[in-house]
């Protein structure tokens, strides 16, 4: 007899009854049962109230490494996630998935047994558990079969699936760059289903059934696709594993001369972290990530108001390659110490908002500056990253005006 397959039950009530054991008691397979039965009750209880459900780890959905096979394929990574009813979703290795996508160019079919989508949709990740090891059962209860089997073990897994998009269970819509936004703000007249409080805590608020979504795929015309990313709901992770700032190429609160600034520091002003930060298309605009929203620089002089530092129109602040550094790039012509422009003698201010930078598992940086020590973070996710320094200048700026002059 093979494994088989079952469905986990609908949800029920809460297990409120347990065993009370005594010497001499009569112990049935129900009674052993009960045991389990309560302990699992009350971890999924715990799981949901007080943690919630969605990815805890992992599960990132990237292209098939292979070019034969990225066409129409994903891998989606080990991780881990905890659907609405508390249960836990253990993937313990990589998998590849062939996505429902309508045929190429190359009229190659799509995925077996699942119907094409030409629309966006969701692969997401269910719960599933089967029984295993079939074993002769000593004692068969309504039955005198001498050969009868039973199931000796249940096995835990997790299958992924594809679903619809809808805004309960994918909230935003990815990021807007080929959609027009929603408009569910659980306000009068336009509340969204789940949104009211009524019923019991007891009963599990499940928008996407019992999915956890874990990319919306957008499926390109001739072929191809966009993995959006956006929309997981991702769990608070530790504030130990929450990603920090971890350095910066000027003294907090020092002092830093302009021939440094210019030389030693090449008009960059650099911040590190202790993760890479997810990069988003350029067809998204600056919603999220480092870019001149989200990495400010400001400058003021004695009893001047703050102006902001300008950076070349070809060198905005960006992303390295690492994906663990962000870098400023001050115009040059504020370095050259001449005129009201330059940034002699003033402060400089820098400001990151960490609450729309997220880190490469999309949890928003803890860049709260405490005391003005690193790495960064107050344990929770977002904040602002400020710190400030001044320049000055002094004999060697002098001397390397002299130079700019001589070479001109």
């Amino acid at each position: 007899m093979s494994a088989r397959s079952e469905r986990p039950a609908p949800h029920g009530p809460v297990v409120v009854e347990r065993n009370r054991y005594f010497t001499g008691k009569f112990m049935a397979a129900r009674d052993f049962a009960a045991d389990t039965e309560y302990l699992l009750n009350r971890h999924r209880l715990h799981n949901r109230l007080l943690h919630g459900w969605g990815i805890v780890c992992g599960l990132d959905v990237r292209p098939h490494p292979r070019p034969e096979c990225a066409r129409d394929w994903v891998v989606v990574t080990a991780g881990f996630a905890i659907d609405c009813r508390g249960r836990e979703l253990v993937l313990t290795r990589d998998t590849a998935f062939r996505l429902p996508l309508p045929p190429g160019p190359d009229g190659e079919p799509p995925a077996e047994d699942c119907p094409p989508r030409p629309d966006p949709f969701l692969l997401c990740a269910e719960y599933h558990q089967e029984k295993i090891e079939p074993v002769p059962a000593l004692y068969a209860e309504g039955t005198c079969d001498p050969h009868h089997t039973e199931f000796n073990r249940y096995r835990e897994g997790v299958c992924l699936v594809v679903s619809d998009v809808t805004p309960g269970c994918w909230p935003g819509e990815g990021c807007g760059c080929d959609d027009e936004p929603d408009d569910h703000d659980c306000g009068c007249g336009h509340e969204p289903e789940g949104c009211d409080c009524g019923g019991s805590c007891f009963e599990p608020h499940c928008p996407c059934g019992d999915l956890v979504p874990l990319a919306r795929i957008v499926p390109y015309e001739g072929g191809g696709y966009r993995i959006d990313l956006d929309g997981r709901r991702v769990l608070p992770p530790p504030p130990a594993m929450l990603t920090h700032v971890t350095g910066i190429n000027w003294p907090h609160g020092g002092k830093l001369s302009l021939h440094d600034l210019r030389h030693h520091k090449h008009g960059e002003l650099r911040i590190c972290f202790d993760r890479p930060l997810r990069e988003y298309d350029e067809d998204c605009g600056n919603a999220r990530g480092v870019n001149p929203f989200t990495f400010v620089v400001q400058y003021s002089g004695p009893n001047e108001a703050l102006e902001f530092v300008p950076y070349p129109e070809d060198c905005p602040p960006r992303l390295e390659d690492d994906g663990r550094t962000a870098v400023f790039t001050i115009d040059p012509d504020y370095l050259s110490g001449r005129g009201r422009r330059g940034l002699h003698d003033v402060v400089v201010y820098v400001s990151l908002r960490c609450d729309f930078i997220p880190d490469c598992r999309g949890i928003p940086v803890d860049g709260n500056h405490l005391r003005g020590l690193l790495p960064s973070g107050d344990g929770v996710q977002g904040g602002l990253f400020e710190s400030w320094f001044e320049v000055r200048g002094g004999h060697s700026d002098r001397a390397d005006r002299e130079e700019e002059r001589e070479e001109s």
